[in-house]
């Protein structure tokens, strides 16, 4: 029993940490429910851009799925609780000519499917402007 709440109180002082570094870094935080994950970036304007491809991974910069959209955001449905989530957009012309990736973001889903959204929103030659938006 005196494990189970050691390691609780662990896990929160650790999520105290994480919260006060991150809250260092950006200025916008916040922890609401959510049924989605939207991830929506600043479109293009080249005229023989064809699409974006979206990332994301359980780690930074190592991402094992991706999926190729349109438009200029990506509605991730299905998702774990207490997992961070991160995310990277490229863009691609017609000759499949491929962007390199835009600033990283990502979300820490948590338990029954709140989440707390660390938004990064610049990257100058890449699809810029990246963010994680919760749908209520």
């Amino acid at each position: 029993m005196a494990k189970l709440r050691l390691s609780h109180i662990i896990f929160v002082i650790l999520l105290i940490l994480l919260a006060c570094e991150v809250r260092k870094k950006q200025k916008t935080i916040h922890s609401q429910a959510i049924s989605g994950i939207l991830v929506r970036w600043d479109q293009n304007t080249e005229d023989d851009l064809a699409g974006y491809r979206v990332y994301w991974g359980f780690a930074s910069r190592q991402y094992d799925s991706s999926l190729t959209v349109y438009t200029n955001h990506f509605l991730k449905e299905s998702f774990r609780d207490s997992a961070v989530y991160y995310f990277a957009v490229t863009a691609f012309d017609t000759a499949n000519n491929e962007s390199g990736y835009s600033d990283e973001v990502w979300c820490l889903t948590w338990q029954d499917s709140t989440a707390i959204v660390v938004p990064d929103t610049t990257a100058p030659d890449e699809p810029g402007g990246v963010v994680c938006d919760f749908l209520n």
